[in-house]
C-alpha cells in the first residue's frame, strides 16, 4: 500500500541506472510479439501489459528483449524478478532496496513505512518509465489467502499515483483466467516458438547440426526454448555429433518418443520431463548429486548455504559447481548478489529424481542443511551472550522456521543429535528471550530434545537439557515445573558447570517462591563454583545482583557493597556495564570504579538486558525496596523508547522484542498502565500507515505470513489489540478490553477467516473479558465460537479444545445453566484425562471446577468426591506446602462448607491459610482470600466474633494491596457487612454494605451482577433496621438488574423475587408478596426441580404469606411440601427442619387443628433439644 508523500519537495529528480539483464544470446523470432508489446507499453491507453505462456516458452527472454528495445529509444526500463517472493511486502522491499541504493537522499523521515519510502523515491523519477515484473505468478498463484489481492491492490495504487509508469508482467497463465482485471490492461500470449525459428535457434546453439537435426531437436523439445537450450547444451557438452546423439537419445526413451513426437496435443511439460531426464543423465555423478542436494532448498540461495548443502569443502569449490550447473541451464543467476535459483520445473524434477533413485543423497543433503542451521543457531547464541544480543535476536527471526525445524530434525537423528543437544544445553537464556511471548515453542523444542536424549540413552545430555528446560520456568517459582525438573537432573552425576546451574536455578526458583533465605544460600553456593564461559558469566551477574538486593534487605550493606563490586568487575569482563540492572549502591569507591568503566552501546544488548531484568526482578520481588523496583521499571521504559526510535518496520525480530518489553512491563513489573500506553503508540502507528495507504479496513484483505514483512502492519495491529486487551483486562477496565478484543477479532477474521487459531484465540479472549464484566450471555457465545473453530482445526482431543470446553462451562455455571455447565466441564475433564492423564495440574483444575457445578446443582456428594480428587492429585503432584495444594485444601473446604460439614470445612480452610501464610506471608492476595473464606465458614458455625476478625483481616490486606476501589476490596466490605448483620450490628453492616455498593457502581456500573448483589443485601439490612421502604427500593433495583442481565429464569432472579416478597410481606402488602414469592417458587422448580433446598425455602415462605392472607389451607399445603423436601434432603435432625415443623404447627393451630399443631410443636421441640441441648431455652 502506497500513501501520498509530501516530504522532500526540493529533492532533485533522479534516474537510477538500468538493471536490465544482458540481451539473451541467440534470441530469435518473436518479432510480432515484441512489436505488439512495445506498442502497448508506449500507448497512452495502456498502463499494464502482461506476457503469458507456459513454462520455458521464453517469456522472460521476450520481456528482456522488449526492455532493451525501449531503452534504446530513450525510455528507462527497470527489471525485477518476483521468483521466490511470498507477499506484496516482499516485492515492495525489493523495489525499495533498488531505488534506495541509487538514491542521493541524506535522511529519511522517522517511522516511515516501506510503502511510503518507495512512494517517495518513485515520485522523484522524472519522465515516463517501465517496470518489468518477471514471474508475477509467485504472488498471483501463491495459494496463500489474499496475497493475490494485495499484489493487485499494490499495482493499482501505484498506477493511480504515478501516471508516467507502465508495468510489464510475465505470467504462466492469463490474467483473465486468474480473474485479474486491470483498467487499460493488454495481454500478449507467448506460445511455442514457430518451427522455423526453433530450427534457427537450435542451429545457432549447435552450428554443426544439420537441418534435419535442428528439426528433430525442435520437435523433441516441443518448440520450447528452454528445452531446446537444455538439450543443445547436453549435446555440446558431450562433443557428440547431433545426429548420433539423437539416435542414442531416441533409443534410451524406448518406444515413447515416436508417439510423443507424433502427438502435437501432448502437454509440453511432459516432453520437458523427458528432456530433463536426458540432460540429467549427461551430468557427471558429482554434478547429479550436487543438483539433487540443491533441490532441498527453495527460492534463492547463496554460496554459504549451497556449500553446506552440497557437502563440499570450500566456497570456491561450491562456486565452480554452481557456475557449471548454471552454464548447463540447470541454475539461474538470482537478482540477489552472489545468489542462484533453480527453475521450478527443474526443481520439481530434481526432487523427484532424488526421492526415487538418490534417497541417500537427499537424506545427506537434508542432514547437512539441518547442520548448517544448527551451526548458525550456535553462532547466534554466542553472539547473544557476548555483547550483540539485539543483532542475534533480529538475525534469528530472519531464519526462525529453518532453525527450529533443523534443531528438531537434528535431535531426532542419532547421528546428529549430540551436536544439537550440546547447543541447546547452552542456549536456554537465548531461547527464553526469543520466545518470551510464545512459551509453547520453547517447550516444544526442549521437550522434544529431552525425550530424544532419554530415548537414545544420552544420560549426560538428558540431565543437562532438564536443567536448561528448568530455566525457562524458573521465574514461575513453585507454579512451574522448574523444581521438579531440577530434582530429576540432580540424580545424575553432574559436572561443575551443571552443578552451578542447578544451584543457581534452584536458588532463583526458591526466591520467587518466597523462600528467600534458602534461595540466597543456593546462589552463594553457586558463586563458589568458578567458570569463565559466557553463559556462566551471565548467570554469575544475575546471581550477584539478586544477592546484592537480598543483603540490603537483610541490612548487611557491607556484604552488598562487596557483591556489587564483584558484579561490576564481571560486567567489565563481559564488556557491558548495562547488564547491571539494579540501582547503584551508594558508595564513593564504587562510583569511581563505575566512572572508570567504558560505556557500552546499550542498543546492542537490549534483549539480554531485558532477560536479566526479568529474572532479577522476579527473584527480588519480596526483598527489593520501592526505589529498586522503580529504577528497574524505568529502565524498561527507557528501553522501549530506545527501540521505538530505531525500529525497522520490516524486521520481525525488532517487533517481537518490543512485544517482549511490553509484556515485561505488564506481567513481570506489574505495570499494565505503561504497557497499555506503549501498545496505544503501536496501534496508532499501524493505523496511521494503513490509513495513509487508503486501506481503512486493514484486516479485510491482507494476510500475515510467518515472516513479519508479509503485511506486517495488519498483523502488528492484530497483535497490538490483543496485547492491549490483555493489559487493560488486567487493569479491570473491561469495557476497554472488550473493545480491543473485538477490534482484534475483526482484523483476525479479515486476515485469516473464521477457521484459524488466531481467530479462535480472539473469540476466546473476548469471552474471558465478557465473563469478567458480567455479560455471561455474550461470553457463552464467544466461547462457543472459539470451541467450534478449535474443534474443527485441532479435533476434540486437543489442549485448546479442552480449555474452550472448560471456560464455556465456567460461564454456563455463572449464568445459572448448571446442566450445560456440567456437560462442558465433563468434556474438558475427559479430554484432559486422555491427553494428560489423571495426575496433571489441568486435570486437577477440571475436577475442582466440576465439583463446584455439581455442588451448585445440588449434587453435594459428587461435588465432594470431585474436589477431594483434585486435592489428592495436587498433593501428589506438588511438593509439600505448594500453592496448588493450598488451593485444593481451600476448594475442598468450600465444598465441605456447601455440604454443611462446617467443622471439616474449617479444618481444610485453616490448612490452606497456614500454607499460604508460610509461602506468601500475610500481605498476599491468596492469604487474604483464605482469611475471607475462613470467615465465611466461621460465620456459618455461628462464631461471629472469629468471623469478624477473619473478614476484617482479609479487608485490611486487600485495601493495602489493591486500594479501596477494587473488586476484592468491595467483596470484603460486603461480606464483613453480612457478618456484622448476623451478629446484630446492623448499623455497621449498613455502612459496610453501602461502601461495597459504592465501589461496585464505580467499578462496574449499575448493570452488573455484583452491583445487583450489593443492592439486594443492602436491602436485607435496611429491612432488619425496619427501614422497609428503603429495603423495598434496594431489592427492587437488584431484581431489575438481574432480570435484565440474566432473564427471569435464573437463580439470582429467583432469589431477588423471594427477598422482595419478604419485604413486601413486612410492609403488609401480602398480595404483592404472594406474587413475588410465587414467581421465585416457579423459577426454582423449573431450574432445580422439587427436591432442592431453595425450592423448599420458597414453599415455606410462600406458606408464611398465605397464612398472613388467611389462606390457611394453601399455607398448610405449602409448608407441608417444604417440610417434606427438607426432611428428604437433610433428615429430621436439622435446625431448618425444626423451624419448618414449628411454623407448620402455627398454621395448624390457627386453622383450628390443635391436635396436629401439638404434634408439630412437639417434634420441633424434640429436634431442637437434641441439636441444641436443654441449655438453650429460647431456641428450644
Amino acid at each position: 500500500m502506497i500513501a501520498s508523500i509530501c516530504f522532500f519537495k526540493d529533492s532533485k529528480p533522479f534516474l537510477p541506472p538500468s538493471n536490465l539483464p544482458s540481451k539473451v544470446p541467440h534470441f530469435t523470432g518473436r518479432q510480432r510479439e515484441c512489436e505488439d508489446i512495445s506498442n502497448h507499453l508506449t500507448s497512452k491507453s495502456s498502463r499494464i501489459v502482461s506476457i503469458w505462456g507456459s513454462p520455458g516458452f521464453g517469456k522472460t527472454s521476450v520481456a528482456t528483449e522488449v526492455g532493451h528495445q525501449l531503452q534504446t529509444e530513450g525510455l528507462p526500463v527497470y527489471f525485477f524478478s518476483m521468483r521466490g517472493l511470498l507477499s506484496k511486502a516482499d516485492l515492495t522491499t525489493q523495489l525499495l532496496s533498488f531505488f534506495k541504493r541509487h538514491s542521493t537522499k541524506d535522511q529519511m523521515p522517522q517511522r516511515m513505512s516501506i510503502e511510503d519510502e518507495l512512494s517517495l523515491f518513485l515520485s522523484d523519477i522524472s519522465g515516463e518509465f517501465v517496470m518489468i515484473l518477471d514471474n508475477a505468478d509467485d504472488l498471483l498463484e501463491s495459494g496463500a489467502p489474499n496475497v493475490k489481492e494485495d499484489f493487485i491492490n499494490l499495482l493499482e495504487v501505484i498506477l493511480s499515483q504515478f501516471k508516467k509508469l507502465t508495468f510489464l508482467l510475465t505470467t504462466r497463465e492469463s490474467l483473465e483466467f486468474m480473474n485479474v482485471n486491470f483498467q487499460g490492461h493488454q495481454a500478449v500470449r507467448i506460445g511455442p516458438l514457430h518451427e522455423s525459428f526453433s530450427e534457427t535457434l537450435v542451429g545457432g546453439l549447435l552450428p554443426k547440426a544439420t537441418a534435419s537435426d535442428c528439426s528433430n531437436i525442435a520437435k523433441i523439445c516441443g518448440f520450447v526454448p528452454l528445452a531446446m537450450k537444455l538439450l543443445c547444451s547436453s549435446i555440446a557438452e558431450d562433443n557428440a555429433q547431433p545426429t548420433q546423439f539423437l539416435v542414442s537419445f531416441k533409443e534410451s526413451i524406448e518406444d515413447n518418443l515416436s508417439q510423443l513426437l507424433d502427438n502435437p496435443d501432448y502437454p509440453s511439460n511432459l516432453r520437458l520431463k523427458l528432456l530433463f531426464e536426458s540432460s540429467f543423465q549427461r551430468l557427471s555423478l558429482s554434478d547429479k548429486e550436487a543438483l539433487v542436494s540443491l533441490s532441498v532448498l527453495s527460492g534463492d540461495f547463496n554460496h554459504s548455504v549451497a556449500t553446506a548443502v552440497m557437502g563440499v569443502k570450500t566456497t570456491l569449490e561450491a562456486k565452480k559447481i554452481l557456475h557449471r550447473l548454471r552454464r548447463k541451464s540447470f541454475l539461474d543467476s538470482s537478482s540477489k548478489p552472489e545468489s542462484f535459483s533453480m527453475h521450478k520445473l527443474i526443481l520439481s524434477f530434481a526432487r523427484g529424481r532424488g526421492q526415487d533413485e538418490m534417497k541417500e543423497t537427499m537424506l545427506n543433503s537434508k542432514a547437512r542443511l539441518s547442520a548448517f542451521y544448527v551451526s548458525l543457531f550456535e553462532k547466534l547464541n554466542k553472539q547473544f551472550l557476548t555483547g550483540q544480543s539485539m543483532q542475534a535476536f533480529i538475525d534469528f527471526y530472519e531464519e526462525k522456521q529453518n532453525i527450529i525445524q533443523s534443531l528438531m530434525e537434528s535431535c531426532s537423528d542419532p547421528k546428529t543429535c549430540d551436536v544439537s543437544f550440546g547447543v541447546l544445553t547452552k542456549a536456554e537464556i537465548f531461547l527464553d528471550s526469543l520466545f518470551w511471548c510464545e512459551g509453547k515453542i520453547i517447550d516444544k523444542i526442549y521437550d522434544h530434545a529431552t525425550e530424544k536424549a532419554q530415548a537414545f540413552g544420552k544420560s549426560v545430555f538428558y540431565s543437562q537439557l532438564l536443567l536448561s528446560l528448568a530455566f525457562t520456568e524458573v521465574t514461575w517459582g513453585i507454579h512451574g515445573r522448574s523444581m521438579t525438573l531440577l530434582s530429576k537432573a540432580e540424580v545424575f552425576s553432574l559436572s561443575v558447570d551443571d552443578k552451578r546451574k542447578l544451584l543457581c536455578y534452584k536458588g532463583i526458583c526458591q526466591l520467587v517462591s518466597g523462600k528467600i533465605d534458602d534461595g540466597a544460600e543456593n546462589l552463594q553456593k553457586a558463586l563458589c563454583l568458578v567458570s569463565d564461559s559466557p553463559e556462566q558469566r551471565i548467570l554469575r551477574v544475575i546471581a550477584l545482583q539478586i544477592l546484592v538486593t537480598y543483603f540490603l534487605f537483610k541490612k548487611k550493606k557491607a556484604t552488598s557493597l562487596e557483591l556489587y563490586t564483584t558484579a561490576l568487575h564481571e560486567c567489565r569482563a563481559l564488556g557491558d556495564t548495562s547488564l547491571l540492572v539494579i540501582p547503584p549502591v551508594n558508595n564513593k569507591e564504587l562510583r569511581m570504579i563505575e566512572a572508570d568503566m567504558p560505556k557500552a552501546d546499550v542498543t546492542t544488548t537490549q534483549p539480554l538486558r531485558l532477560e536479566m531484568i526479568c529474572v532479577v526482578s522476579k527473584a527480588t520481588e519480596m526483598s527489593s525496596d520501592y526505589e529498586t523496583k522503580q529504577a528497574i521499571s524505568k529502565s524498561v521504559l527507557r528501553m522501549s523508547n530506545e527501540i521505538d526510535k530505531q525500529i525497522l518496520p520490516h524486521s520481525i525480530g525488532s517487533w517481537t522484542f518490543q512485544r517482549n518489553v511490553n509484556s515485561t512491563l505488564k506481567n513481570v513489573l506489574n505495570n499494565p498502565e505503561e504497557a497499555t500506553k506503549l501498545w496505544d503508540t503501536w496501534i496508532n502507528y499501524h493505523k496511521m500507515t494503513l490509513k495513509q495507504s487508503g486501506k481503512v479496513n486493514a484486516g479485510d484483505k491482507a494476510k500475515p505470513n510467518k515472516h513479519l514483512d508479509l503485511n506486517w502492519h495488519q498483523e502488528g495491529l492484530l497483535r497490538s489489540y490483543l496485547d492491549r486487551g490483555c493489559a487493560i483486562h488486567q487493569m479491570q477496565n473491561y469495557p476497554g478490553a472488550i473493545q480491543s478484543f473485538q477490534l482484534a477479532l475483526d482484523i483476525a477474521i479479515g486476515l485469516f477467516g473464521e477457521k484459524h487459531p488466531d481467530t479462535a484465540q480472539s473469540y476466546f479472549s473476548l469471552g474471558e473479558t465478557q465473563h469478567a464484566s458480567g455479560d455471561f450471555s455474550s461470553a457463552v457465545t464467544s466461547f462457543q465460537r472459539a470451541l467450534k473453530i478449535r474443534t474443527k482445526l485441532f479435533g476434540k482431543e486437543h489442549p485448546d479444545t479442552a480449555q474452550s470446553y472448560f471456560s464455556l462451562g465456567v460461564t454456563q455455571h455463572a449464568s445459572g445453566d448448571f446442566l450445560s455447565a456440567l456437560q462442558s466441564k465433563q468434556c474438558a475433564l475427559a479430554i484432559r484425562v486422555k491427553l494428560l492423564g489423571e495426575e496433571h495440574p489441568d486435570t486437577a483444575k477440571s475436577y475442582l471446577s466440576l465439583g463446584k457445578t455439581q455442588h451448585a446443582s445440588g449434587d453435594v456428594l459428587s461435588a465432594l468426591q470431585s474436589k477431594q480428587r483434585a486435592l489428592d492429585i495436587r498433593v501428589k503432584l506438588f511438593e509439600e506446602e505448594h500453592p496448588e495444594e493450598a488451593k485444593s485444601y481451600f476448594d475442598l473446604g468450600v465444598a465441605q462448607h456447601a455440604s454443611e460439614d462446617f467443622l471439616s470445612a474449617l479444618q481444610s480452610k485453616q490448612r490452606a491459610l497456614d500454607i499460604r501464610v508460610k509461602l506468601f506471608g500475610e500481605e498476599h492476595s491468596d492469604t487474604a482470600q483464605s482469611y475471607f473464606s475462613l470467615g465465611v465458614t466461621q460465620h456459618a458455625l455461628g462464631d461471629f466474633l472469629s468471623a469478624l476478625q477473619s473478614k476484617q483481616r482479609a479487608l485490611d490486606i486487600r485495601v493495602k494491596l489493591f486500594g479501596e476501589e477494587h473488586p476484592d476490596t468491595a467483596k470484603s466490605y460486603f461480606d464483613l457487612g453480612v457478618t456484622q448483620h448476623a451478629s446484630g450490628d446492623f448499623l455497621s453492616a449498613l455502612q459496610s454494605k453501602q461502601r461495597a455498593l459504592d465501589i461496585r457502581v464505580r467499578l462496574f456500573g449499575e448493570e452488573h451482577p455484583d452491583t445487583a448483589k450489593s443492592y439486594l443485601d443492602l436491602g436485607v439490612t435496611q429491612h432488619a433496621l425496619d427501614d422497609f421502604l428503603s429495603a423495598l427500593k434496594s431489592k427492587q433495583r437488584a431484581l431489575d438488574i438481574r432480570v435484565k442481565l440474566f432473564g427471569e429464569e435464573h437463580p439470582d432472579s429467583a432469589k431477588s423475587y423471594f427477598s422482595l416478597g419478604v419485604t413486601q410481606h413486612a410492609l403488609g402488602d401480602f398480595l404483592a408478596a404472594l406474587q413475588s414469592k410465587q414467581c421465585a417458587l416457579d423459577i426454582r422448580v423449573k431450574l432445580f426441580g422439587e427436591e432442592h433446598p431453595d425450592t423448599a425455602e420458597s414453599y415455606f415462605d410462600l406458606g408464611v404469606t398465605q397464612h398472613g392472607l388467611g389462606h390457611f389451607l394453601s399455607a398448610l399445603q405449602s409448608k407441608q411440601r417444604a417440610l417434606d423436601i427438607r426432611v428428604k434432603l437433610f433428615g429430621e435432625e436439622h435446625p431448618d427442619t425444626a423451624e419448618y415443623y414449628f411454623s407448620l404447627g402455627v398454621t395448624q393451630f390457627t386453622s383450628g387443628d390443635v391436635l396436629s399443631a401439638l404434634q408439630s410443636f412437639q417434634r420441633a421441640l424434640e429436634i431442637r433439644i437434641k441439636l441444641l441441648g436443654e441449655e438453650e431455652p429460647n431456641k428450644a
